[in-house]
């Protein structure tokens, strides 16, 4: 399953179009997908924010089935939530999967990653996904992917270690 996919079953839930009735001003801000020993995608969390920027209603989009649960923004303070345009999004999570497995395997061919976060969101990069790897030996790779054309923007490699406490 892929965003568009999962932004397509969800625009046909009757649960989800009674409450975007209910919440106009409520607009698209993310996706986020995780994935742990497995390259299969089988659900889809869209996140959508108010425009205060303060609450967000997420959507597991699973099969054909759909979940809502309601959760603060977590974001800085300072932050604005920027509403992602779909449009702007020409590479998909499958793509971004590939590509981030592909810089991974360029750049720290020794960290192979247990764990996969991807989060697809509208930052100061524009559109972008915020892929995540956390290694099995507790290092954790960050990319970031441009969603128009799938370029690396960024990337760095910490340690979990490094956060312990003495």
């Amino acid at each position: 399953m892929n965003v568009k996919k999962a932004l397509k079953i969800l625009d046909n839930d009757d649960g989800f179009n009674s409450w975007m009735k209910k919440h106009k001003n409520f607009y698209f801000a993310n996706a986020f997908v995780m994935l742990q020993d497995t390259e299969s995608i089988d659900s889809v969390q869209l996140g959508y924010c108010n425009k205060k920027g303060d609450d967000i209603t997420s959507f597991i989009v699973s099969g054909d089935e759909v979940k809502m649960f309601t959760d603060e923004v977590f974001k800085r303070p300072e932050s604005k939530v920027s509403a992602v345009n779909i449009e702007d999004v020409k590479v998909d999570i499958e793509d971004a999967l590939k590509k981030a497995n592909g810089y991974r395997e360029k750049r720290y061919p020794t960290d192979t990653a247990t764990k996969k976060v991807f989060i697809l969101q509208n930052s100061d990069k524009g559109v972008i996904w915020n892929v995540t790897f956390i290694t099995g030996s507790l290092n954790v790779l960050n990319f970031k992917i441009a969603c128009k054309d799938g370029k690396l923007l960024e990337h760095n490699k910490t340690s979990l270690l490094q956060f312990r406490s003495n």
